[in-house]
C-alpha cells in the first residue's frame, strides 16, 4: 500500500476475516494493528477504506475504526450502512459461502 504513490488504494475490511471463530480480543488486537498500519504510512495517499457489512456483535469494531481513523489525511471511509443502503439484500451473512470460501493467510505472508 505504501508503494502506490500515483493511484488509489482500496482497502476492504470484513471483521469476520480477522479471526475465526469471532474472538473479540483478537479482533481488538487486529483493529489496533490495522490503525497503527494506516497511520504509520508516511505522506498522505489516496485511500478508500470500505467496511463491509458485518455481524451485529462486530459493529462496535466498525465504530471504533471510524472514530480512530476519521481524521487521517487522504482516507475516505465507506461504512457498512452506506453499502447496505445502496445495495439492500435480505441476507448479508452466508454461513455456507463463509465455510467454503475461507482461506487463511499467515501473517508472515502479509508483511512482505
Amino acid at each position: 500500500m505504501s508503494k502506490n504513490e500515483a493511484g488509489i488504494n482500496l482497502i476492504l475490511v470484513r471483521f469476520e476475516d480477522w479471526t475465526q471463530p469471532a474472538d473479540q480480543a483478537e479482533i481488538e488486537r487486529n483493529a489496533r494493528d490495522f490503525i497503527r498500519a494506516l497511520t504509520a504510512v508516511g505522506q498522505p495517499r489516496t485511500r478508500i477504506l470500505d467496511l463491509c457489512p458485518t455481524a451485529p456483535d462486530n459493529r462496535r469494531w466498525e465504530d471504533f475504526l471510524v472514530s480512530e481513523l476519521a481524521a487521517v489525511d487522504g482516507l475516505t471511509i465507506i461504512g457498512s450502512s452506506d453499502i447496505t443502503a445502496r445495495y439492500p439484500v435480505s441476507r448479508i451473512q452466508d454461513p455456507h459461502a463463509q465455510e467454503i470460501g475461507r482461506v487463511l493467510i499467515p501473517r508472515s505472508a502479509l508483511s512482505r
